[in-house]
């Protein structure tokens, strides 16, 4: 009865087996085009059967996608292949089916556009509103689906979400910038927010809603002056505008739609615009780097130093290369010294100091040297540092003071606080936070910031990228967007098919984008390539037409 049994079970899993379908891989394939043919990175394509299953794959830098799917081998099955372009407003289709011989569908492409593409093509603002304990809310607007937001607080610190919170640790007026970022475009508007509140953290009444849109261009210009370097700036907006102010970011200030200004130096610039309508004022700025525009080796010892002095006596040095530097050292005048670029340094006695910055510049080595003033620093309550002691994502904080503080003043750099002496705190997840402290003595308040590093960061790479050369074809002149995920020192060359440089400049890139204005009129007509190296590797390269 048993082997009865079994043997009607084997039959009726055998017929089973025989009536499941057999099944075989498809293979669905093609490419992704601009309409001037060049292949479209990073591009969603989305392919769905007959029964609505969806699978969604990338293209890869050649602008190819391909998956495989599972099909009947004896049964009809039709597929949809979609993908999105941005001067359409509805997706893009192609079809194609398994007709129950071929392997593949052959190939399917899509041409697409890229006139919505680059930066201004999806406008952005943001509002903000203070809670009861200070915390400034913003929201970025609109929602994009799949974009990324990321935020500039005006005071040195950051954050990323279409949503995020911020606590001032003074008050101040403060620039903020949020920045989205989608597949075909990015864009960013800034806002300047006043906080005014009491020593107590921050906790400003007050509110705004951006509705006003608004663009920056540059571009070099030729002139007959034998000396500097010649400018274009244009402002644009999405209203009419009244009027323009411009600060150029070397001292010098200019008024109008377009303007035209001479910088006397190699180097980085923040520009800051202010545009004026009826309804609307809105201030925007962006960063210029200002390139020689010939190749030549020009003055090794063109370079300078700025210095910022705060009550305590803690001095912040700033220097500003023209070209790229082989060794760098600083005598502070009391016997210390420093091989850091941007060092910061703290007098204990009062007086005047010669400080000293030598640079060795293609084997040339060159001394500046300034007298700086320091005042009155005796009994300086403020401590220089804190400590940090880490465990996993608990850090413990503690600084040593001389006198005790009226108030106490933790901020953890996500959105946590405290009011302790000596605070410990678990962060969610790893990263990287700004932590402040801040310090009342007798009303006076003293602040510190540190950034400490938990568990594994991503991003700690240099990430630098060619996001626009515009205009492109060139006759004259371009300029060339260059985004950064920090400051780096850079060499970009313009450089013919074979790759021999024709043009070499030195870049100080900033965290952020950077407008690099250049003169290609002496270019014989073709196409060449725009590559940036950073520590003789390359990083990021462009093609461009000259005309």
């Amino acid at each position: 009865m048993k082997n009865f049994i079994l043997l009607i079970l084997s039959f009726f899993i055998t017929q089973i087996a025989q009536a499941q379908p057999a099944q075989i891989d498809f293979k669905i394939f093609g490419k992704v085009y601009y309409t001037d043919k060049t292949p479209v990175a990073d591009w969603d394509v989305k392919i769905i059967n007959g029964s609505g299953l969806e699978v969604i794959v990338k293209t890869d830098k050649n602008g190819a996608y391909a998956t495989f799917v599972k099909v009947n081998k004896d049964s009809i099955t039709a597929f949809e292949v979609i993908t999105r372009d941005p001067c359409a407003t509805s997706a893009v289709s192609r079809k194609t089916e398994y007709n129950g011989r071929s392997q593949s569908s052959g190939p399917i492409d899509f041409i697409i556009c890229k006139s919505n593409t680059g930066s201004g093509a999806c406008p952005v603002k943001f509002t903000f509103t203070t809670a009861a304990d200070g915390t400034v809310v913003f929201t970025a607007e609109p929602d994009y689906p799949g974009a990324e937001y990321s935020w500039k607080f005006g005071d040195g610190l950051t954050d990323v979400g279409k949503t995020v919170k911020h606590k001032y640790a003074r008050n101040g007026a403060y620039e903020v910038t949020v920045t989205v970022k989608l597949p075909n475009c990015t864009s960013s508007n800034v806002q300047k927010i006043v906080i005014n509140s009491n020593p107590n953290p921050p906790n400003p009444n007050y509110s705004t809603n951006a509705s006003c849109c608004g663009k920056l261009n540059v571009k070099a210009i030729t002139s007959s002056s034998t000396t500097g370097y010649n400018f274009k700036f244009v402002a644009t907006a999405d209203y009419k505008i009244n009027a323009v102010t411009w600060d150029f970011g070397d001292g010098k200030t200019g008024t109008g739609i377009e303007v035209e200004h001479q910088y006397d130096s190699l180097g980085t610039y923040k520009v800051k615009a202010r545009i004026v309508g009826d309804n609307c004022v809105i201030e925007m700025n962006m960063t210029v780097q200002v390139t020689d525009r010939k190749v030549s080796n020009g003055n090794p010892c063109a370079f300078d130093f700025n210095y910022t002095v705060d009550r305590a006596g803690l001095v912040t040095f700033t220097s500003k290369f023209g070209t790229k530097y082989e060794k760098l050292s600083w005598e502070f005048g009391d016997g210390t010294s420093s091989t850091d670029e941007n060092p910061t340094h703290q007098y204990t006695k009062a007086g005047e100091y010669k400080v000293s910055l030598t640079a060795v510049i293609n084997g040339v080595p060159c001394t500046l040297t300034k007298v700086i003033k320091i005042s009155n620093v005796a009994n300086n309550p403020c401590p220089n540092d804190f400590e940090v002691k880490l465990d996993s994502l608990t850090a413990s904080f503690s600084f040593v003071s001389t006198t005790k503080p009226d108030s106490v003043y933790w901020f953890f750099g996500d959105s946590s606080t405290s009011n302790e002496i000596n605070p410990k705190h678990t962060y969610a997840k790893a990263g990287t936070y700004p932590v402040i402290l801040v310090l009342y003595f007798n009303g006076v308040p003293c602040r510190l910031v540190k950034p400490i590093k938990l568990g594994n960061v991503r991003g700690s790479t240099v990430e630098i990228s060619i996001k626009e050369v515009n205009p492109n074809p060139a006759a004259s002149d371009l300029t060339v967007t260059v985004k950064s995920n920090g400051a780096y020192t850079v060499d970009l060359h313009i450089a013919d098919v074979t790759g021999g440089a024709i043009q070499k400049h030195t870049l100080n890139l900033v965290d952020g984008e950077n407008k690099v204005p250049l003169m290609v009129d002496s270019l014989q007509v073709g196409v060449y390539y725009i590559i940036i190296y950073h520590n003789g590797t390359p990083v990021t390269k462009a093609t461009f037409q000259k005309i």
